[in-house]
């Protein structure tokens, strides 16, 4: 299997050091950005396999910059991830997204410091 790329977007520098941190100890190559705008041009250059994608940020959210690179898949066609730490933007996801078939899978982020705090498992399972 080729190398496994992960792009990673979301504007809390924090969760973009704690996610690309795990991913990159699992063996995967990564790639962060903590904005929708460079998210769209990263997934024509960087050609990611997966976007880890955050909801929530300025500017253009999570479901926009989805759309957006769903909108062309002939450049490139990743899976998509979306995590987010609040219910209603979970719900808010499951009506929008999932219907229009804009993403893969929903995860809501646990606390930092759990153990269940990052979905390896979820990834592992999408990108296989």
């Amino acid at each position: 299997m080729d190398e496994v790329r992960i792009l990673i977007v979301d504007d809390e520098p924090d969760i973009l050091e704690f996610v690309g941190y795990n991913l990159i100890n699992e063996g995967f190559k990564v790639e962060k950005t903590n904005n929708g705008k460079d998210a769209i041009a990263l997934n024509n250059s960087f050609k990611p396999d997966l976007i880890i994608l955050d909801v929530m940020m300025p500017e253009l959210d999570g479901i926009e910059t989805c759309y957006q690179i769903k909108k062309d898949v002939s450049i490139n066609d990743p899976k998509i991830l979306f995590l987010t730490a609040r219910s209603e933007d979970y719900s808010e996801i499951s009506g929008l997204a999932i219907n229009k078939n804009l993403c893969t899978e929903i995860y809501k982020l646990a606390p930092f410091g759990s153990e269940n705090s990052l979905p390896i498992f979820i990834i592992k399972n999408l990108i296989i």
